[in-house]
């Protein structure tokens, strides 16, 4: 697996930033990748798997639970998230896994103080792994 960047460069680097930005409108507007764009990236870089990442939501709230003439004391801070993954296989074009979890996190503070959405996105993502895992099993376990 490689990081974006390491990706956006190997994309820049091929010569296949067009064919990239074309598949990525596609993807925007239908929710699919195309069959020939994966096959390509497949051909021309070694692509296997795509892993399409996404955020559906991350929220917010906080509800003054003790007032004192419009001081709040004690406040209740809530931060969720919600992520989700869908795997495409480059060289047969099919979504070959997709996936979502969510995290919430709350805590009573006598501070004004946030929860860190860093925190919950990242225990949403690592929810979201473990199903992975539970799905398709370990990938190392069958590395030789």
């Amino acid at each position: 697996m490689v990081s974006n960047a390491d990706f956006i460069n190997e994309v820049n680097q091929s010569g296949l930033v067009e064919e990239y930005i074309e598949m990525s409108k596609v993807y925007r507007q239908t929710s699919i990748f195309p069959k020939s764009s994966l096959r390509l990236f497949h051909k021309a870089m070694g692509i296997n798997y795509f892993l399409k990442p996404g955020i559906l939501q991350l929220q917010q709230r906080a509800d003054g639970r003790l007032s004192v003439f419009s001081l709040r004391l004690i406040v209740t801070r809530e931060t969720s998230a919600n992520v989700n993954l869908e795997i495409w296989n480059a060289r047969t074009g099919s979504k070959v896994w997709e996936g979502a979890a969510g995290c919430t996190v709350a805590g009573e503070k006598l501070s004004e103080k946030r929860i860190a959405p860093q925190k919950v996105l990242g225990d949403a993502w690592k929810k979201l792994v473990e199903k992975l895992y539970e799905t398709v099993g370990d990938p190392s376990a069958n590395a030789s």
